[in-house]
């Protein structure tokens, strides 16, 4: 295929390297330039065959081929955000590859190579390639990767990995670790906007594929989606280097397409490997996941697996034994656990290189539309994920990935707590106040959550507070939602208030029963209901009207008359897990922000109205905070991403309070999260946040807005909850929150 080559790409650059190559050489008599791979077949750079004929000084003719890869450009003509992976993919040609065949030269009497030549301009342009010879030439070819490898073919795949991981190890023995670039490569905090972007963008169609095409058991389908959740998290413990077990120079890629088979009448002669653009230092975990959950073909992909895992582990350690490597060799059975371990790029390949290799060549597989999360992309992935060959493997590949523990709940992650605070809203400021603020007060940190409260001299009730605009406190407006610092503004005053109120309860005992109790008990079942059950005729009218309501409107359905009961549940309190007063009612009209008088900067966060105060799992405020206040752009997709944020400042501020009690994980969060809030059981906190207090968010501003035409049996009443279920913005939310909650199974009546 003719490719458009940039202009430097030119056949005066290349008679200038044959000069340097050829002494003989005397002219180019042909000169082609074209794409050396299919279409769809590379996402991240532009690969050419340049073909030529040359003469030589004999009048003799003399064919030469060369692969020049260069950055991938975008439509407005500047380098592409993949850039930085170019750059340690020429790293890796012309600097590591290189020391790991010299390891072999210096220690044994093997002939190891693992790349093509390459080559350099003598006069190089003024742009970042790549330049190696054609393995073509040599008989070196691909083979059909939507066909799948025989045992023969991983095999030999499986020995020159064996000897790569080897080596690797050696090098960092004799010339010290590698650089921090390829320890932590894409999976760092440095990376975690794009570690979270890219969960989203790939869990959100795989999952609605899973429930319609992949034939799972319902407690399959919750564990995967639950697991799915974590990604982030899993992510970026899986690239964490632990000293104490072999670590390796991964690859990072190594699928069927970036390997070459050199053939002799039928037998393999030699395996090269080429795209060297997402090394990793780490387990070797990396590499063999990617190879024997893409490339084998189904029939021993399965079956074969602890098999290769052997052949790899004998390899392994035979080629490790001619270096004389000095370090602990891994036993079989510590490689197995070493993969158990690391589990989570068994599912990551199934998921997303998977479906690649089986996908056929298509113009539409490009990195805008793998990586992108426009409609137009998340349909290419949903052709990926529904392709009937990746359907009949992946039925196989994740009941198996189940039964072996590789996708497990359960991981113990946070044997330390990883304390990722990210200060993107300032320090927190010094402010008074009475709620908790004893606690805070004993280790010298002043703390104020409110509005002062004053008490006038008679008998009749009152609540008479300050009035917080005189300290340049205001409201914002409720119906745009708050963006990201005014988002992680609140969270660290409920990361310090639930603290608080955890201490508070260690050291003085329970609360009053009527604060700690809130609504949630018989007495207020009858408001409850009126919040809850008699709200779904209204919102199952609304969804009526929203593109692609089909898909979760049964589920809604069917939960009208089950709500009530199930919200009292989640009132019960576990022991077993960090209970505090919860704020209860933690939406936009019940926050109050401060702001520098003269820069407008943001200084501080207050709660206001505390009239069902609940003393239980903190789900109930983060759920009803972060799926009503939040602007829609971040409302699910920084949902993980702000329990973080909240995660960090609770554990935070329970050390400063000196908390006696176990503190909870960022998984044990999740788990209440989960238990009590939009991840399946008894999960009508998510939804209460959905369709009552995300509805009143999202109001438009009204005259017949008021408590009695919330409640009450009249026309005007019925008409006002109409109108608050009915709304433009509203609608909005809900067409992006409900496949969200759909997709965690928090709307499915037999998970509550």
């Amino acid at each position: 295929m003719t490719v458009t080559a940039p202009e430097w790409v030119n056949q005066q650059l290349f008679s200038d390297l044959l000069k340097q190559n050829y002494a003989d050489f005397d002219t180019i008599q042909k000169f082609e330039c074209t794409s050396a791979i299919s279409g769809g077949e590379n996402y991240l750079t532009i690969v050419l065959r340049i073909s030529i004929e040359m003469r030589l000084r004999d009048d003799s003719s003399k064919a030469e081929s060369y692969i020049l890869k260069i950055p991938l450009v975008n439509d407005r003509g500047d380098e592409h955000d993949f850039h930085e992976l170019f750059i340690a993919e020429a790293d890796m040609y012309e600097r590591l590859v290189p020391e790991l065949e010299q390891l072999y030269a210096k220690h044994t009497e093997l002939s190891v190579r693992f790349k093509p030549a390459h080559l350099k301009f003598e006069n190089p342009p003024n742009c970042d390639y790549i330049l190696m010879e054609d393995l073509r030439s040599q008989g070196y070819i691909n083979l059909e990767r939507m066909i799948g490898l025989g045992q023969t073919e991983i095999k030999a795949v499986l020995k020159k990995l064996a000897q790569w991981h080897a080596a690797s190890a050696q090098r960092v023995v004799e010339l010290g670790d590698y650089e921090e670039t390829y320890q932590k490569s894409y999976m760092s905090e440095e990376c975690l906007k794009w570690i979270e972007q890219s969960n989203i963008t790939f869990n959100v169609p795989f999952l609605e594929c899973m429930q319609q095409y992949y034939e799972l058991e319902p407690g399959q389908q919750q564990l995967i989606t639950n697991y799915t959740d974590r990604r982030t998290d899993l992510y970026l413990d899986f690239g964490r280097v632990n000293k104490s077990e072999l670590n390796v120079l991964n690859h990072g890629d190594f699928w069927c397409n970036n390997f070459l088979f050199q053939l002799n009448a039928g037998e393999i002669k030699d395996i090269c490997f080429v795209d060297f653009q997402l090394p990793k230092y780490g387990t070797p975990a990396h590499d063999l996941f990617c190879l024997l959950m893409t490339t084998p073909n189904i029939h021993i992909k399965l079956e074969k697996f602890d098999d290769f895992i052997e052949y790899y582990h004998e390899e392994l350690i035979a080629h490790l034994k001619l270096f004389k490597y000095a370090k602990k060799m891994p036993t079989l059975t510590e490689l197995h656990e070493n993969l158990r371990r690391h589990s989570l790029w068994a599912f990551v390949c199934a998921q997303r290189m998977l479906p690649v290799t089986l996908f056929p060549p298509s113009p539409d597989s490009n990195v805008t539309n793998f990586m992108g999360d426009s409609e137009t992309a998340l349909d290419f992935k949903r052709k990926m994920f529904t392709n009937p060959s990746f359907v009949k493997q992946i039925k196989l590949i994740l009941p198996w990935l189940i039964q072996r523990g590789y996708v497990r709940i359960s991981f113990n992650l946070w044997k330390e707590q990883v304390q990722r605070v990210r200060h993107r809203t300032g320090h927190v400021h010094d402010i008074c106040g009475r709620v908790h603020r004893a606690a805070c007060l004993d280790v010298g940190l002043e703390v104020e959550f409110g509005a002062r409260c004053y008490k006038l001299d008679t008998p009749n009730e009152h609540v008479l507070l300050e009035d917080l605009r005189a300290r340049g406190f205001q409201s914002v407006i409720r119906k745009a939602g708050i963006d990201e610092e005014h988002t992680i503004s609140v969270l660290t005053k409920l990361a310090q208030w639930h603290a608080a109120s955890a201490v508070r309860v260690d050291r003085k005992g329970a609360y009053p029963k009527h604060i700690s109790d809130g609504m949630f008990n018989d007495d207020g079942k009858r408001l409850i209901s009126k919040l809850t059950d008699n709200m779904v005729p209204y919102i199952l009218d609304t969804l009526t009207t929203i593109d692609g309501h089909e898909v979760y409107y049964d589920d809604i359905k069917n939960l009208a008359g089950h709500i009530t009961d199930k919200i009292l549940q989640v009132g019960v309190i576990d022991p077993e897990e960090l209970n505090v007063l919860n704020h209860s009612d933690c939406w936009l009209s019940n926050i109050m922000f401060r702001y520098d008088r003269e820069s407008g900067k943001l200084l501080d966060s207050y709660l206001v109205d505390y009239q069902i105060c609940k003393y239980g799992s903190v789900a109930i405020d983060l759920i009803s905070f972060l799926l009503s206040s939040t602007k829609l752009e971040i409302k699910v997709n920084k949902f993980n991403y702000f329990v973080k944020q909240y995660y960090d400042q609770l554990i935070k501020h329970l050390k400063l309070l000196s908390y006696n009690k176990k503190f909870p994980s960022l998984i044990d969060i999740h788990k209440s999260l989960f238990k009590n809030g939009i991840w399946g059981v008894l999960s009508f906190t998510g939804y209460m946040a959905v369709c009552d207090v995300m509805a009143a968010s999202l109001l438009e501003e009204t005259e017949s807005a008021s408590f009695d035409n919330l409640f009450s049996d009249s026309p005007e009443a019925d008409a006002f909850r109409t109108l608050l279920y009915n709304g433009k913005t509203y609608k909005e939310h809900l067409k992006i929150v409900l496949p969200w909650l759909h997709n965690r199974g928090a709307l499915q009546k037999e998970t509550i």
